[in-house]
């Protein structure tokens, strides 16, 4: 069954379950956060595990993907196998955004089902990255082969396509690596290959690491591959990555048992990737500390401009709080309103989105906050929206709460839905082609509801109150009277008036033929035609039967006359030719 947009009633019922508010006054048109989509699988709640968003607002037909989870096969280690797939949807102008197809799931590794496809997934400039683990303890213990990732380009014929696969590498007497999680820019990602070794994964030699990706170029072309750097090769799982500052966020296990995790910092300089900056721990979770809470970690944390925001929560705290780090300083906690812990975050170069649990006094649901950004915290609280209950059947990884997020779009996974948020001034708002609508739909100078006809004032449409007498950023027909179509070029020519009614103007009207106007006469619309010439209409006839047509083209009332003075001049001339003639004779 294909994720569908909900519509009807169950739409209203999922938009109460999100509404929201403004964190503080706000004017009419002052832009704001407002949910404008949801979409669900109705089948299952793990429609959502994995979510990638295209990281520039300004993306022609903004794209997101949305992981959902088939089937789930346990395993020795109660570690669910995935059979997912991964749902391409497309954000349309006004904020529909619509299902276009699902990336191809390649053959598993070996021809074996249990492998784990799409447990992480980036977008990456103009390609999609994709692991794909493979664990040994399947098949009765024996050691298989490792994991691989996959390079998805879309062809505007033949749709999304693999365009590369590439298995991670299997160092000499070591444990398969997996290939996750994947952290990424346009040029450059870091893929986790984990050691498959029992908890705490601290043995040497089978620790997890981090290996580098490239693209050939600074600017890459979808025809340029990504390749697997041979010789960079860093201790611990990618975090995240900072691409414009070259910077990744590391996570090693303390050595000693269940301890927190360790973040190292790693620049790109002339001389390679080398430390920067103090470490600092971080819980993951609840123990084991394992590989899994690592990448879990990663999905649900955020790096930017030189700013790392972990849910974890510092080590000695006792919830999950929202833990920062800005440039090199020490990172602090960040307090979440009514003391909330955080689920998962996304930064965008002027917003902070996080999904943060209910109230530690008061309970209620799982909610949105979203935090504009400052160089220093706190951070202001921009908008809040209410996720709604808790689900009433139990989820696998229910931590799994995802979300991603750009300057105009932030969207959340959670509970089976996807939730899409968009920024920008609401319906009826002022607007102008520096200030954007929340619904992309500027009309008469206000942000519409649709199109409305995209503001051509030759319809009877409008989206103001003072052309429409509905409320404004209503799309309604213009008020009975308001002229329409065409201005007039002649005095001849009538202006068209909306019938208060319609959308369409009302047909061309032009004055009637023989009204007067300032130089004669209205003939076809046009001033200037001789009154007199069209007072009768009716065709004179001669005695031959055939009608008298004047120069114009047309029949006129003095047509008769004209005609016996043509007869006698032809007579007199006859007369004067006869008359020289027989005097010629006489002489």
């Amino acid at each position: 069954m294909r994720p569908t947009a909900l519509t009807g009633l169950a739409a209203g019922v999922v938009v109460l379950f999100f509404a929201g508010r403004p964190a503080y006054a706000v004017g009419p048109s002052d832009p704001i956060w407002q949910l404008e989509d949801v979409i669900e699988r109705s089948d299952r709640a793990e429609f959502g595990t994995t979510i990638a968003l295209d990281r520039d607002p300004g993306t022609a037909a903004l794209r997101v993907l949305v992981t959902s989870v088939d089937t789930f096969r346990p395993n020795p280690n109660d570690k669910p196998y995935k059979v997912a797939t991964i749902h391409v949807y497309r954000r349309s102008a006004g904020g529909r955004w619509t299902y276009t197809g699902d990336l191809p799931r390649p053959p598993p590794v070996d021809s074996n089902p249990q492998s784990i496809f799409g447990e992480s997934v980036v977008l990456a400039g103009s390609t999609v990255l994709v692991s794909e683990e493979k664990d040994p303890r399947i098949a009765g213990g024996a050691v298989l082969v490792q994991g691989r990732y996959h390079v998805f380009r879309e062809d505007p014929r033949d749709g999304w396509r693999v365009a590369e696969t590439v298995r991670t590498p299997k160092p000499a007497g070591d444990d398969p690596y997996w290939s996750e999680p994947l952290v990424a820019g346009a040029t450059t990602a870091w893929m986790g290959a984990d050691g498959s070794c029992t908890n705490p994964c601290i043995t040497p030699g089978h620790e997890p690491k981090s290996r580098l990706l490239r693209r050939s170029v600074a600017t890459p072309t979808p025809a340029l591959p990504w390749t697997l750097d041979p010789v960079v090769t860093l201790p611990g799982v990618p975090l995240a990555f900072d691409d414009p500052r070259r910077t990744v966020a590391i996570v090693t296990l303390d050595p000693a048992a269940n301890a927190p995790d360790i973040v190292t910092y790693y620049q790109e300089g002339t001389s390679g990737w080398n430390p920067a900056g103090a470490t600092f721990k971080v819980r993951v979770g609840a123990p084991p500390y394992d590989d899994f809470h690592r990448t879990e970690l990663s999905k649900r944390s955020a790096f930017r401009d030189g700013v790392l925001v972990v849910p974890g929560g510092a080590p000695s705290g006792t919830s999950n709080d929202l833990y920062v780090r800005i440039g090199t300083a020490a990172p602090t906690t960040f307090a979440l309103p009514d003391g909330r812990p955080a689920y998962g975050a996304a930064m965008s170069e002027k917003f902070v989105a996080v999904v943060a649990g209910p109230s530690s006094t008061a309970g209620g649901n799982d909610v949105l906050l979203v935090f504009s950004r400052a160089p220093a915290l706190p951070w202001k609280l921009t908008a809040s929206f209410d996720l709604g209950p808790k689900p009433t059947a139990p989820i696998t990884y229910p931590e799994g709460t995802h979300v991603e997020a750009n300057d105009r779009s932030i969207v959340v996974a959670w509970n089976g839905r996807v939730a899409f948020f968009r920024y920008g001034t609401p319906k009826g708002g002022e607007c102008s082609d520096s200030v954007p609508c929340a619904s992309d739909f500027c009309v008469d100078g206000v942000c519409c509801e649709i199109a409305c006809g995209g503001g051509d004032t030759r319809d009877c449409q409008a989206c103001t109150t003072a052309l429409t007498a509905r409320p404004e950023g209503v799309c309604a027909p213009a008020k009975a009277g308001s002229a329409c179509g065409v201005e007039p070029t002649d005095e001849c020519d009538e202006a068209e008036r909306c019938d208060g009614v319609a959308n369409a103007c009302p047909a061309d009207r032009k004055k009637p033929d023989g009204s007067e106007c300032s130089r004669g006469a209205c003939r076809s619309g046009r001033c200037g035609v001789a009154a007199a010439s069209i007072e009768n209409t009716k065709p004179t006839v001669l005695e031959d039967g055939a009608p008298v047509v004047g120069d114009d083209g047309c029949s006129s009332s003095g047509g008769r006359r004209l005609a016996r003075w043509h007869l006698a001049i032809v007579a007199a001339t006859l007369g004067v030719l006869l008359a020289i003639r027989a005097r010629r004779r006489r002489r």
